[in-house]
């Protein structure tokens, strides 16, 4: 018996006005946070300051992975990466 195929992925149905602005809220966020990680890649970082970028990166990396699927998650995802590019 083989296992069954899991099951599809629900996200929010969203209007074109909320999807332009989550898309623009996306954009917004993404350009925040890769901002900070370029002036932290210049910076000599204290061991807290090195896990805050490689969490940014990894956040940034999931928003982008997410963004065709679920793009409410995505905009979620690239707003953590930004706030916590503005603690770099």
């Amino acid at each position: 018996m083989q296992p069954s195929p899991p099951p599809p992925q629900l996200g929010a149905i969203l209007s074109d006005t909320e999807r332009r602005q989550y898309e623009a809220d996306y954009a917004q966020s993404l350009s925040r946070a890769r901002s900070a990680l370029q002036q932290a890649s210049g910076k000599s970082l204290t061991p807290t300051q090195k896990e805050t970028v490689e969490r940014i990166k990894v956040f940034i990396q999931q928003a982008e992975e997410s963004k065709g699927r679920d793009l409410a998650t995505a905009l979620q995802l690239a707003r953590r990466a930004d706030v916590l590019g503005g603690t770099c």
